[in-house]
């Protein structure tokens, strides 16, 4: 019982060899005691006796002591699991935190930029390289086009009539590429 209390000092680890070693050795003791393989003492008649009387204060003595070690036990496994799920709650608690950080930073930057190109005075589209298709368009666009968003997203600046020449419409892909 001492050795498994004391390895509460030096670490959960430790503690529960401890209590393993001090709770086999009490089972094997009691088990030899109650099965009458070790003596507890001798009779007022000279005899040998064994645990056949469970009133006995030497009984009780054993049967607290392994009740003692097994709770020991049960107690360090119990601080053993639960650190485990406590450290690993404790992670995921901080990887929440990580990513409500992140998100809430995203969040920051995307009304940031939503502010800037709506608000800008100039014309200003998003447009998809692969095909010229217009994604996203401003404010200015629709004042300064007279088309409306729904009329702009989806075609390409040489459906709406923004670019005639189709060949500079390359040009400046390759200009915004470079």
């Amino acid at each position: 019982l001492f050795l498994s209390s004391a390895g509460l000092l030096f670490g959960v680890r430790v503690g529960l060899v401890a209590s393993g070693v001090m709770c086999a050795i009490h089972a094997l003791f009691a088990w030899a005691w109650v099965r009458g393989h070790l003596p507890i003492g001798v009779s007022d008649l000279g005899e040998v006796a064994a645990y056949v009387d469970f009133r006995s204060a030497r009984v009780w003595t054993r049967v607290l002591l392994l009740s003692a070690g097994l709770l020991a036990v049960i107690q360090l496994l119990l601080r053993y699991v639960l650190g485990d799920m406590n450290r690993a709650l404790e992670e995921s608690r901080s990887a929440l935190r990580r990513l409500t950080a992140e998100q809430e930073r995203r969040e920051r930057t995307e009304r940031k930029f939503t502010a800037i190109f709506n608000d800008s005075p100039d014309l200003c589209s998003i447009t998809r390289v692969r095909d010229g298709c217009i994604l996203d368009v401003n404010r200015a666009f629709e004042a300064l086009t007279g088309l409306t968003h729904a009329e702009a997203v989806g075609r390409t600046s040489g459906e709406i009539g923004l670019l005639p020449d189709p060949a500079e419409g390359e040009r400046v892909v390759k200009l915004a590429l470079e």
